[in-house]
């Protein structure tokens, strides 16, 4: 069995913002927009395509320590793991 990141949400204090970049930077488009939040992707693609899309999340306060990854990676040669 196979698996695969289909959507990324960040949580940020100004997504309009942040949309705006990563669109520039990525060639992506607005996909949706609820409660605040902003899911951008390619253009031809939404939820489920072969790229992910991202999700940016409004939230005002600032995350206390380093985000929480509901996984964990480690390399298989040599060097750091991730």
């Amino acid at each position: 069995m196979s698996c695969r990141i289909s959507e990324l949400v960040l949580n940020c204090k100004d997504p309009e913002l942040l949309a705006k970049f990563w669109c520039d930077v990525l060639g992506y488009v607005e996909l949706d927009r609820d409660e605040g939040s902003i899911e951008i992707g390619p253009s031809d693609a939404g939820f489920g395509g072969l790229q992910p899309t991202i999700i940016l999340s409004p939230q005002q306060q600032p995350a206390d320590g380093p985000p929480a990854a509901p996984y964990r990676c480690k390399s298989r040669g040599p060097g750091p793991s991730c």
